[in-house]
């Protein structure tokens, strides 16, 4: 193991000149060990964010290009992808959030949670895989920490995805465990209207369904999800799953609607 750099930093400015010589390393052996003085403000976070989401080789950006495009139709191929990409560049913010991503998304959650264990010890003050991390959590059964989406750093988008995770979180806590005999209480409409407005992501809808079973928030999931356009998707890579449940609500709505109508001797499609 490499011993840690013998400079010590101020501030971020001082970590720059690493970055600008692509010894990135080196910069991440010091915050590791420096950020609690070094990460001050929510504009050192910021710009810490902007600095590793650069890429530092050409050959590398390719690669990760090519990963996306192989997301849906080869998935396997872009996992190899996304790996030989992260072998260059192992700290790099874009790689890490849609590699991620893709993990969760493909439902490859389990196999993501190691993977973060070793980015969140690398880099404890990235709040963004902290997140992740209760995401695959909640999705694999294990019971997660509830994300805290006061902490420095989270851009926009960021904000509504810890958001989403903190409601995912809490409807998929085990309606029984060891502790207790009966099924915890429902999450109250108004928690999950409030938390639907602050999301303003169309899994929002589709996790307030799951929370109060209301058909109507099913709907409103499909319709938005529908109306996705090119530059949603493209923006949206970075939260694992976003409308991957869209066949599932269109079944169920159906299913619904079948079964209201059948002793009618009609089906009504949706």
């Amino acid at each position: 193991m490499m011993a840690l750099p013998a400079e010590a930093a101020s501030g971020l400015s001082d970590l720059k000149r690493y970055f600008a010589e692509k010894k990135v390393d080196e910069a991440i052996k010091i915050l590791k060990v420096q950020n609690r003085s070094i990460l001050k403000t929510n504009k050192d976070h910021e710009e810490l964010s902007r600095l590793l989401s650069l890429f530092l080789f050409d050959d590398t950006m390719v690669i990760h290009e090519k990963a996306l495009g192989l997301m849906e139709a080869k998935p396997e191929e872009a996992e190899a992808e996304f790996k030989k990409a992260l072998s260059a560049e192992p700290y790099n913010k874009v790689l890490i959030s849609h590699y991620v991503s893709f993990l969760i998304s493909s439902d490859r959650a389990k196999s993501a949670l190691p993977f973060l264990e070793e980015k969140i010890a690398e880099q404890p003050y990235m709040a963004l895989y902290k997140i992740y991390d209760s995401h695959a959590k909640a999705l694999v059964g294990q019971t997660p920490a509830v994300p805290n989406c006061e902490a420095a750093g989270l851009n926009d988008l960021e904000l509504r995805y810890c958001y989403l995770v903190q409601v995912i979180a809490k409807v998929s806590v085990s309606p029984l465990s060891p502790s207790r005999t009966e099924a915890p209480e429902p999450l109250s409409a108004k928690y999950l209207t409030n938390m639907v407005k602050k999301i303003r992501l169309p899994d929002a809808h589709y996790w307030a369904w799951k929370g109060r079973n209301d058909r109507e928030e099913l709907k409103k999931y499909i319709s938005e999800c529908q109306g996705l356009s090119a530059n949603d998707k493209k923006n949206y890579r970075i939260i694992p799953g976003v409308c991957n449940k869209l066949e599932e609500a269109v079944q169920n709505i159906k299913t619904v609607a079948i079964c209201t109508t059948c002793n009618k001797g009609f089906f009504f499609p949706f």
